[in-house]
């Protein structure tokens, strides 16, 4: 969902009700954040060589939509349903699919020859200013477990804020050493190794979003 630069390589996909691979932007989910910082399409997707196995025998009305269409009746290995851009597949006859009518053969088969996706040179490291500190936070640990007004793995921002709202130091204290309060949610991990600073500024800065 929304990735860029993801390539699907060397796996057994099997069993899948909907489908093997979905490849989707986050206005095809409910209650998924419409984050105004976010970009919402995947980009740069490439699909190579995988084994599917039965996938896409009970998928949703959505595409069963879709492959009506395509004028398509099957059940689908590979699904995309996104404006992105950049996005290949290799061999695509090999695959049942749905919505990749847009992307184009992958250059490369394979990714046998790339030994280190490290940069030849360490990019230097970034500077945060005092004031971004919060939003920098937010946007590289908070977001990925977090959305603005649907749940994601925990609890949305939303939620949070209503919790908090005026108790910022309480916010931060539970980001340093969580306690698991709901049944259906998994327990939070510590995020500590922040420093006092860093949380401290990340629960203002959680307090304060409007979207």
């Amino acid at each position: 969902m929304a990735a860029d630069q993801v390539i699907i390589e060397s796996n057994i996909i099997s069993n899948n009700k909907t489908a093997g691979i979905l490849i989707v932007d986050h206005s095809s989910a409910a209650n998924v954040s419409d984050d105004p910082e976010s970009e919402p399409n995947p980009d740069n997707v490439s699909v190579l060589d995988n084994v599917m196995l039965n996938n896409g025998y009970q998928t949703i009305p959505a595409i069963k939509g879709l492959m009506a269409l395509e004028l398509k009746y099957l059940e689908p290995d590979v699904v995309h349903i996104s404006k992105g851009s950049g996005n290949c597949i290799a061999n695509r006859s090999r695959y049942k699919t749905v919505g990749v009518g847009d992307f184009t053969d992958c250059d490369f088969d394979n990714t046998d020859q790339i030994i280190t996706y490290l940069l030849d040179t360490p990019v230097a490291p970034r500077e945060i200013a005092a004031s971004e500190r919060g939003q920098i936070a937010y946007l590289g640990v908070c977001s990925g477990c977090h959305s603005y007004n649907g749940r994601l793995i925990g609890p949305s921002i939303q939620t949070i804020q209503a919790l908090y709202f005026d108790n910022p130091e309480g916010l931060a204290a539970y980001i340093a050493q969580p306690i698991k309060k709901r049944d259906d949610y998994p327990e939070m991990p510590s995020q500590a190794y922040l420093g006092e600073e860093t949380l401290q500024a990340v629960a203002e800065y959680v307090l304060s979003r409007e979207k």
